[in-house]
């Protein structure tokens, strides 16, 4: 069995890969890359902090959890989430048709 790499890891590897975009010809590329891994690398941040504080309170930081299928929990239309509500025009307040993307009374399109 492969031991899988430590949070630790994957941060000094962020890091690492953040000194190498210096070596990128292109600066937009660079750019867009040095913010993906400084994203990644404060997110890693984060879940190194929660992990540590939920440690100290005795939990698990992640639980494991058998996958759904679709069926099991389907996400529903946008019809389904309008009628449920008994949605109105945020414009004029009317009701709204679930099968239409706009207002029947005032035309306002619905999100």
């Amino acid at each position: 069995m492969t031991s899988h790499p430590s949070l630790d890891e994957f941060i000094r590897y962020l890091q690492v890969s953040l000194e190498e975009t210096n070596a990128m010809p292109d600066k937009v590329e660079r750019q867009q890359r040095q913010w993906l891994l400084e994203a990644a690398f404060q997110e890693a941040l984060v879940y190194q902090t929660k992990r540590a504080e939920l440690e100290k309170l005795g939990e698990k930081a992640i639980q494991i959890v058998a996958a759904s299928s679709p069926s099991d929990n389907p996400i529903p239309t946008r019809s389904q989430v309008l009628a449920g509500l008994g949605a109105h025009c945020t414009t004029c307040k009317a009701s709204l048709d679930p099968e239409l993307d706009f207002c029947p009374a005032c035309g306002a399109h619905q999100v």
